[in-house]
């Protein structure tokens, strides 16, 4: 049997967590509300694939970590999938510069949101074999 893909998901709204945690059951998942409890999960873990909010009121915002991440040589490979309300353009232009993969507006369709974690995992894996 193939191991599970895990997915690390920095989200600190609960019934979004609970939409995830009902949505990804097919996955490994991480759940994470805070910079310390992302970098502790970054830590302990190897992950696929980030799902990473914007606004995280008891931390630093997401795109601050997001570019944080990308620029760090550990974790700089990982896809990151922005999930947020911030659905301005300027948002989406401030997320892409931060460096995230791919850009998503809540409320998100389902079927939208894991067809794009599968482009991106088969993006990582086809970027893994070249």
């Amino acid at each position: 049997m193939m191991e599970k893909k895990k997915l690390l998901i920095v989200e600190d709204d609960v019934p979004t967590q609970s939409v995830f945690k009902i949505l990804l059951k097919d996955y490994d998942t991480v759940f994470c509300v805070s910079e310390a409890e992302l970098k502790t999960a970054l830590e302990e873990n190897e992950f696929d694939l980030i799902l990473m909010d914007i606004a995280l009121p008891h931390s630093r915002d997401g795109l601050v970590l997001t570019h944080q991440l990308k620029n760090d040589v550990k974790y700089a490979h990982i896809p990151i999938i922005c999930i947020t309300a911030h659905v301005y353009p300027k948002d989406r232009e401030n997320a892409f510069k931060a460096g995230v993969d791919e850009f998503m507006a809540k409320p998100f369709r389902n079927s939208e949101l894991l067809s794009k974690i599968k482009v991106q995992l088969e993006k990582d894996k086809r970027s893994k074999d070249l």
